[in-house]
């Protein structure tokens, strides 16, 4: 037995063993094929077959692993399918890839600044800034409407409920800032108040010149035709060309135009107090005066209020007025221009110590040919006591009335109107905001406008160094007798209602037993007593 093995005989295998010779010829059979398979890695290849387990390579894999690789069998079966999807060469450029890597980084880190704001920032929304140059306020009445509902209605419709008494189509025509002032006024100036007609506009040119300060002006033109019209157009622009070659006129006056029918039987379509509500209606400061044309402003209270401003200001905000006393040449003198010049110097310089400039014209002004303006309170009290001139208050005689001359003479301070009448108007300075409005009933009466400020408690303040001179005769309106009478009723009725009205006001506003109601209780007492018992508190 011995002898045969070693001859190199090989016993023959159990039957045990054969089996386990089978699987060894597989796994080598096996290993061989992957050896094959991965000549580009011959030592993985060796590896794998060196520890293969002793059951088969299939058993091993999972479910998910059979899967995946029969998915990639798939792909290495079809070459054609991955050149396809393959990027094309400029998106191989490693800058382009930098570039992507760059703005992808930074839309994150935005998008995640952005989240963080929101959500942590404050979520209202800042109001945007507004250049208030050329910006107007408009006030919107419908809430869904970008602009008023007051920018739809056109102008006749607006002024006709401004203008109540007027008939309807009178303000038809009317056109605002006809004419603006160059030169934008200081909202704590005075404005001085007129107006004018196509007759008499010339007379505004003194009056600019003077004043050199803010003024509004109503041109009243009463014609025919419309504001289109030929010969409208032909008055308008010889108007406008006389006006515009005036220095005064173009810097500091603001003119509005009021086109209204003409009159045929002597009364106004337009009533003048109607005129001068449109005048303030439109004025650019705080302050007003309405002058007459009649009237020169002989000193300059704008200047006086300026250099008080803290004390007269919260006097007119408050409703109160300060009155410019008024005087006239007497109607048997008259002032020659010689003998003028000559006083005014002499006593000028004596009494205040201001030397004389050029003819005297610090102290006078040469209005007309004989007239001749007195720019001191000295020179006019020299005027005065001389019998050229007087204290002028409309309805009395001159040298008397409620402004009291022999009070203000004396005067260095404001004082007071004590002496209160309803047929008192004065030239004053008052507030254009909280004062009552002009009646509009009456053609021409500024003894109303002021009555109704009287009864809403506001004092009468004399200003003790200015004043203003009439250079010409008064201006009359053109109405007939049976008209002149009329009106005078219409007045008294029109007192007795606004008594009434006031008291009444007053007491709805818990007013009436202050301070604010001593005019209406003193002025209107019979009235109130008749009329308004029962109305007006006791």
């Amino acid at each position: 037995m011995s002898e045969k093995r070693l001859s190199g005989s090989r016993p023959s295998p159990s039957k045990g063993s054969l089996p386990h010779r089978r699987a060894s010829l597989s796994l080598n059979t096996t290993a061989l094929g992957v050896s094959t398979a991965t000549t580009q890695s011959p030592k993985l290849g060796q590896v794998e077959s060196l520890i293969s387990p002793r059951r088969s390579r299939d058993q091993q894999k999972t479910w998910f692993q059979r899967s995946f690789d029969h998915s990639s069998s798939l792909l290495h079966d079809k070459p054609t399918h991955a050149a396809h999807h393959r990027l094309p060469r400029i998106f191989k450029q490693r800058w382009i890839q930098f570039f992507v890597l760059v703005y992808a980084t930074f839309s994150v880190l935005l998008t995640f600044a952005h989240l963080c704001h929101w959500t942590f920032a404050d979520n209202t929304v800042p109001e945007p800034v507004v250049e208030m140059v050329d910006w107007e306020p408009k006030r919107t009445y419908r809430s869904n409407d970008p602009a008023s509902v007051i920018d739809d209605m056109t102008m006749s419709l607006r002024f006709s409920k401004a203008f109540s008494k007027a008939l309807p189509g009178t303000v038809e025509y009317t056109q605002p800032y006809w004419r603006r002032a160059a030169v934008l006024p200081a909202p704590n100036d005075i404005t001085l108040t007129t107006w004018v007609t196509s007759n008499n506009y010339e007379q505004l040119i003194q009056i600019a010149d003077m004043w050199k300060g803010p003024m509004s002006i109503t041109l009243h033109i009463e014609g025919n035709s419309p504001k289109t019209s030929p010969e409208t157009v032909d008055l308008l622009d010889s108007i406008q060309t006389a006006l515009s070659q005036e220095p005064s006129i173009v810097q500091y006056a603001d003119i509005h135009l009021l086109l209204t029918p003409p009159s045929y039987s002597g009364a106004l379509a337009l009533s003048r107090n109607s005129d001068r509500n449109y005048a303030r209606l439109f004025a650019r400061t705080e302050f007003i005066c309405y002058l007459p044309l009649e009237l020169i402003p002989a000193t300059n209270f704008r200047e006086t209020l300026e250099r008080n401003f803290d004390s007269f200001a919260p006097r007119l905000r408050a409703g109160d007025v300060f009155v410019v006393p008024t005087f006239a040449y007497s109607a048997t003198e008259s002032v020659r221009e010689d003998h003028t010049w000559e006083a005014a110097a002499e006593d000028d310089n004596e009494d205040t110590g201001v030397e004389e400039d050029g003819e005297g014209e610090q102290h006078m002004t040469l209005v007309h040919e004989e007239t001749i303006i007195p720019r001191t309170k000295q020179r006019l009290l020299h005027l005065v006591e001389t019998g050229s001139m007087s204290l002028e208050d409309r309805h009395w005689p001159l040298g008397s009335g409620p402004t009291n001359f022999d009070k203000w003479r004396r005067a260095d301070n404001l004082f007071a109107v004590e002496e209160y009448e309803v047929h008192y108007e004065p030239v004053i300075i008052e507030s254009r905001i909280v004062q009552p409005w002009c009646s509009e009933r009456f053609a021409d009466n500024g003894a109303a406008c002021l009555y109704a400020t009287y009864l809403t408690g506001a004092n009468f303040w004399v200003l003790p160094d200015d004043f203003v001179v009439r250079v010409k005769e008064q201006q009359q309106t053109i109405l007939s007798s049976t008209e002149t009478v009329i009106q005078n009723r219409l007045y008294a009725k029109f007192v007795w209602e606004t008594c009434v009205h006031h008291a009444r006001m007053l007491d709805a506003e818990g007013l009436w037993n202050t301070e604010k109601s001593r005019h209406a209780k003193a002025s209107c007492s019979r009235v109130i007593n008749s009329w308004g018992k029962g109305l007006v508190g006791e």
